[in-house]
């Protein structure tokens, strides 16, 4: 193949790569550009930080980054803290040092917690923070021999 032909059959590809790219609809090139971990959280724009174990539980202290698109963030999550109604858990949520929600947690049921933005942070993209009075080791409560300090399981993250 001569090196005229090479880059004709590459310009090809490419043209060919993005007709079909921009003739499927937007909601599956989005799916595209997402990360696994994502899509398996189903969120908006939302991507993990640190203090998150692979199966969607989080540590303590946890964050994540998402364009805050409007003015609540809602959370779907489970404590599974077998003590939690004689130890309820209170999780507070941070956004660029300022504290915006301080919510107590007194049962092992699903939940969707929410909380407001600060008005000007609406539209940016912004790291939201949140820490947990306390965790716990499956293992010590003899659950099974997960041996992790669990704190929230995290379904799904939006705004609304």
């Amino acid at each position: 193949m001569t090196e005229q032909k090479l880059k004709m059959f590459v310009l090809l590809l490419i043209c060919s790569l993005c007709i079909l790219y921009f003739s499927i609809p937007v909601h599956f090139q989005m799916l595209l550009r997402i990360p696994q971990e994502i899509k398996k959280l189903r969120t908006d724009v939302f991507e993990k930080g640190f203090g998150w174990f692979g199966d969607d539980w989080t540590e303590k202290e946890f964050s994540f980054f998402m364009v805050l698109k409007k003015k609540t963030v809602k959370i779907h999550a489970l404590a599974g803290n077998p003590d939690i109604r004689t130890m309820p858990l209170t999780l507070s949520f941070w956004v660029d040092g300022q504290l915006v929600s301080s919510v107590q947690w007194a049962d092992s049921q699903w939940k969707t917690v929410s909380f407001e933005i600060p008005h000007d942070y609406k539209g940016k993209r912004k790291c939201i923070i949140g820490r947990l009075s306390h965790t716990f080791v499956p293992k010590d409560y003899k659950i099974n021999e997960d041996t992790r300090h669990l704190g929230l399981l995290i379904r799904r993250i939006w705004t609304e």
